[in-house]
């Protein structure tokens, strides 16, 4: 999970947003392919680096589709791992 975000972070703070924005790409279609197991059980173990890089990268990036996206997986998400991909604790 940390490699992830730490990924994203780096590739920000370099300004470097064209392969950020790739990366979350492919995350985000990654989830938009198992929308109907987030729908049914939320967001699994092996989608949470996905969910939680996306969360963490919206706050950084001024993206208005990442950050509805954002809205939407604040609901599927445990409140205590939403609150640490967002601040990056996790």
């Amino acid at each position: 999970m940390n490699s992830a975000l730490i990924y994203i972070d780096n590739y920000i703070n370099e300004e470097n947003k064209l392969k950020v924005y790739d990366v979350l790409c492919t995350m985000c279609d990654q989830l938009k392919g198992r929308i109907t197991e987030v729908e049914s059980y939320g967001i699994t173990e092996d989608l949470a680096v996905n969910a939680n890089a996306i969360v963490y990268a919206s706050f950084r990036l001024d993206i208005k589709e990442l950050q509805e996206l954002t809205k939407v997986l604040k609901v599927v998400m445990p409140k205590v791992e939403y609150k640490d991909a967002k601040h990056r604790i996790c």
